[in-house]
């Protein structure tokens, strides 16, 4: 039998109910951020969630965080005068619904989630006064069959409650896919009270119940974005006080090592030469894991890549080495009837996507990372991202001003629609560009197979308008990345300290808030035209909530 909330804890603090669907990065990083302010705020969370591995990595990068907190409006405060008692969250590991379930095997899943998620209120005597559901589909149907008031957040929703705009009615191909993630995330907020959408783009809703919010920021986003800031400015400097951590040792230990924990005599990747050139750093991370096209790209463009790979095959095997050392021209299919001068822009092409492999530096190298705990405070010191499409991490990317190439099944709609949007509206921080990875396989035919060598096969000639477009679209992020100075401003840090032939010391990766609360508000507006902020908009619901709870006590 469903549960039904008491008064006889109504003495306690307001409780929520966050159900998190367990695929992708993006729905733990946005819930994670949110229940942080909630505990802040003095609400106590229980968190369903599907990837309990994610919530464990998240907590071990908070742990290396500054005193300073986020209040709900965005707000910084580093004093504990003004502060409600925090509010604790309870972590619940659940198995997700995904599209791989039948219908039969859904439906009894389903049931058997609503039964477990409402006996572990019965258990504890506490009852949920708000549920939450980012993506859960039975996290709105306890809502639903409890009488529960509820929210449904997530970046879906943007489909389900925001009007169509005009630039994608007018293309067939996205119209299509927006009806059809409308429909679909329509479905996870069908029976809720409130919807939020979270959004890099502002829209206008057609329902009154909706609201198109920015994502919320996790404390070591802001912080990464004000390290980029400075190191790009050139304002950096060693903060004797802060302690270095474990993060910070790992960093540098894969910027110089390529290993989080090197041999005692393993030899750095480049030389202690404080003035020595070294290659552009760029952070992969690919939902599906299917990212070994893109990797083998960046190598052959002369790029250090780390591959946030935790699943991955092992393209390339053990030795590395062998990544980026060339290009192979095969003009072996060219038509007769080509010119010279058409031949002449070809290797022009070539010329201009073979970038630095010329130069003396080191082979590009290929570090792999499986802490995800590092993502953050690896994106502080990168030059560029190549990921999936996700809506979170082009969040943080356009918040924290990194370049990023986004690629997307052309099946996904939503990661497809989320490309087309950043490319439509190109916001104030950040420059994303993208193509589907379909396209940049034609773009760039090369061997994924480990072997290190990409095969441009009449590279005008041969291209369709989509992939000379994802052509176009690289060129332009492998500019910007090999004009960022993030890295190289990093490795400098890390070797200042170098005296003759010993190893450098570790310096702190992300910086320490010292930004006031106003010029955060400010950074986000900039970058986000002022849109509301989805943690902000559950706050308000919250204090709605409470005003009619303390009415029934």
């Amino acid at each position: 039998m469903v549960d039904t909330p008491t008064l006889a804890s109504r003495e306690s603090p307001f409780l929520v109910e966050y159900y998190i669907h367990g695929r992708g990065n993006g729905h733990n990083a946005r819930s994670i951020a949110i229940i942080d302010r909630l505990n802040e705020a003095g609400v106590d969370v229980r968190m369903f969630i599907g990837r309990a591995s994610l919530w464990k990595a998240f907590r071990e990068s908070r742990k290396q965080e500054d005193s300073a907190s986020i209040h709900p409006d965005g707000s910084l405060s580093t004093s504990d005068a003004d502060k409600p008692k925090p509010g604790v969250t309870t972590a619940i590991s659940v198995t997700s619904i995904t599209p791989s379930l039948s219908y039969p095997s859904a439906v009894s899943h389903i049931l058997e989630r609503i039964m477990g998620d409402c006996e572990v209120a019965a258990q504890t005597g506490r009852y949920p006064d708000l549920v939450i559901t980012d993506g859960d589909l039975p996290g709105m149907l306890r809502a639903k069959l409890g009488g529960l008031p509820s929210v449904a957040i997530s970046h879906g929703q943007t489909f389900a409650i925001s009007q169509k705009p005009v630039w994608i009615a007018n293309s067939r191909q996205l119209g299509r896919a927006w009806d059809a993630e409308a429909k679909l995330n329509a479905r996870a907020g069908y029976w809720t009270d409130w919807q939020i959408a979270t959004n890099f783009v502002e829209m206008e809703t057609r329902v009154d119940t909706g609201v198109v919010a920015r994502a919320p920021m996790r404390p070591e986003v802001h912080s990464m974005a004000v390290a980029r800031l400075k190191r790009k400015t050139g304002s950096t400097k060693h903060d004797e006080q802060k302690e270095i951590t474990k993060q910070d040792i790992a960093v540098s230990n894969l910027v110089l090592y390529g290993s989080t924990t090197p041999e005692p005599n393993s030899p750095m990747i480049y030389p202690l030469d404080k003035n020595a050139n070294r290659r552009k750093l760029v952070i992969c991370y690919f939902r599906d894991k299917n990212g070994e096209v893109a990797t083998n790209v960046l190598l052959g463009a002369g790029f250090d890549v780390l591959l946030f790979d935790k699943g991955y095959s092992t393209f390339g095997g053990k030795d590395n080495s062998s990544f980026g050392s060339k290009w192979i021209i095969n003009r072996s299919k060219r038509k007769k009837h080509k010119t010279d001068t058409r031949e002449r822009e070809i290797d022009q092409e070539v010329e201009s996507a073979r970038g630095v492999l010329e130069s003396t530096l080191p082979p590009a190298q290929l570090i792999r990372v499986k802490d995800m705990s590092l993502f953050a405070p690896l994106l502080s010191v990168a030059d560029g991202v190549v990921s999936s499409a996700g809506s979170q991490l082009i969040s943080e990317c356009i918040y924290a001003n990194v370049p990023l190439f986004a690629l997307y099944k052309e099946d996904d709609y939503e990661q497809m629609l989320n490309v087309e949007m950043s490319r439509h509206i190109r916001q104030g921080g950040g420059a994303v560009y993208g193509t589907s990875f379909e396209q940049f396989r034609d773009a760039f035919r090369g061997s994924s197979s480990g072997s290190g060598v990409i095969a441009v096969e009449d590279v005008v000639f041969r291209l369709t308008k989509g992939a000379k477009r994802s052509l176009a679209e690289f060129r332009k992020f492998a500019d910007l990345v090999n004009e960022g100075t993030v890295s190289t401003k990093y490795l400098g840090d890390l070797l200042s300290s170098v005296q003759s032939n010993t190893r450098p010391n570790a310096t702190s990766v992300l910086s320490k808030i010292d930004l006031s609360s106003k010029e955060i508000t400010q950074l986000e507006q900039d970058r986000f035209y002022g849109m509301p902020d989805a943690a902000a908009v559950i706050m308000e619901i919250i204090k709605e909530e409470s005003i009619k709870r303390s009415r029934t006590t």
